[in-house]
């Protein structure tokens, strides 16, 4: 969750920066895009974490141990194999969401009429990430 939060804040930033009136109206209509994205991504990965089973008292219940049985999905999964894919699914979604978010504001940056003061901000923005 504290991801996707992270994400949606660098996402809003870049629509102040894509204004409608701007000369970037693809940047920006990409930028709502994104952040549609990241936010169903986010949410839908959240709510298996927060809901690992049902009922959820499966989730502490050790009755599998003896034989009982278990409807765990996703991250509380005790097949290996759904549990690996939905770890690699979400690593693999956070990284491509991630170069998306670096890749948006490069068209403005590398633009010769942005202002300085701008680019620095960008830098910052950006340089923010890397802390």
């Amino acid at each position: 969750m504290s991801l996707t939060i992270i994400k949606l804040s660098l996402l809003f930033q870049y629509l102040r920066l894509f204004s409608p009136s701007a000369k970037y109206p693809l940047t920006r209509l990409t930028t709502i895009v994104t952040l549609a994205m990241v936010g169903v991504v986010g949410l839908g990965y959240t709510v298996i974490s927060w809901v690992p089973c049902w009922p959820v008292s499966d989730y502490w219940d050790f009755d599998y141990l003896t034989g009982g049985d278990k409807h765990c999905w996703g991250f509380a999964s005790t097949d290996r194999h759904q549990f690996y894919y939905t770890y690699l699914s979400w690593n693999i979604l956070n990284v491509v969401g991630d170069v998306v978010i670096l890749v948006l504001p490069l068209g403005m940056f590398w633009d010769p009429e942005t202002d300085g003061r701008t680019k620095r901000g960008l830098v910052g923005l950006l340089g923010m990430g890397v802390v």
